[in-house]
C-alpha cells in the first residue's frame, strides 16, 4: 500500500497493482476496487470537490468519480507522478521528472 486517505465514512488506499480500494471504515468491508490507470502503480491519491485524483507511474494524473467512472487524464509530466495533493482550489502533483505542477481542475483534462 502506497497511500491511504479517509473521506467521510470511507478509506481509500492505493497500491502497486494499480488500483484504488475503497473500504467501509465501520465494517472494514471492501466497497469497490477502482482501476483508473491501465499500467503502473497508483502512487498517491487525493479527493477534491468529490472527485478522486490518482497519481501514477504511467506519468499521468487522472480524475474519477468517487465510484470509479473516469472523468479525465492530465498530461504534462515526463516521469512517474509520485504524489498528489490539493489546497481546496487547485490540485498539485510531484513527479520523478523533478517537477511540481499545478492543475486547475475547472479546466477540461485531456
Amino acid at each position: 500500500v502506497w497511500w491511504v486517505l479517509v473521506h467521510e465514512d470511507r478509506l481509500f488506499s492505493c497500491a502497486r497493482e494499480g488500483s484504488v480500494r475503497v473500504w467501509d471504515l465501520e465494517t472494514s468491508a471492501t466497497l469497490a476496487v477502482i482501476s483508473p490507470h491501465k499500467m503502473g502503480s497508483v502512487r498517491s491519491i487525493t479527493i477534491h470537490r468529490d472527485r478522486l485524483y490518482t497519481a501514477s507511474d504511467d506519468c499521468t494524473l487522472r480524475s474519477s468519480t468517487l465510484s470509479g467512472q473516469l472523468l479525465g487524464t492530465f498530461l504534462g509530466h515526463s516521469g512517474a507522478v509520485t504524489s498528489v495533493t490539493t489546497d481546496g482550489t487547485s490540485v498539485y502533483t510531484g513527479s520523478a521528472d523533478y517537477t511540481i505542477r499545478k492543475w486547475t481542475t475547472e479546466a477540461s483534462p485531456i
